[in-house]
């Protein structure tokens, strides 16, 4: 048997538990920088972890659920639980400036590319 983990949207799709769905992402690359764009609505900053280690981008955390026991749960279209997700980065990532920002719901960890990686106009002679 395969140890799989699947995107919210897919184990929806699929009937799944979605208690440990990763949350989605875009990744995007400019000439300085690359930026990796997570959606966890509902989640708090405390709750979320970040580390670059072996050329791996990690993130983790957990999206709680509220505990209000006085209502009694219908019906959720929403993923609470533990979260993880890697990704291998490119050795031309500046390692000591990398940055993360958490608004509204989405976090963005920009990882800055080292001068020597960035592209370069050749004149012509």
């Amino acid at each position: 048997m395969f140890d799989y983990t699947l995107s919210p949207m897919i184990a929806r799709i699929m009937k799944e538990n979605v208690a440990y769905a990763w949350p989605d992402v875009d990744i995007a690359e400019t000439d300085d920088h690359y930026s990796f764009s997570f959606e966890i609505p509902g989640a708090l900053k405390d709750d979320i972890k970040i580390w670059l280690e072996n050329d791996v981008l990690t993130v983790s955390g957990e999206k709680k659920r509220s505990s209000d026991d006085a209502r009694r749960m219908l019906f959720s279209g929403r993923a609470f639980g533990k979260f993880e997700r890697s990704f291998r980065v490119p050795k031309s990532v500046d390692r000591n400036n990398v940055k993360a920002e958490f608004v509204d719901g989405i976090l963005v960890v920009t990882l800055p590319k080292v001068p020597e990686a960035k592209g370069k106009e050749i004149s012509i002679n």
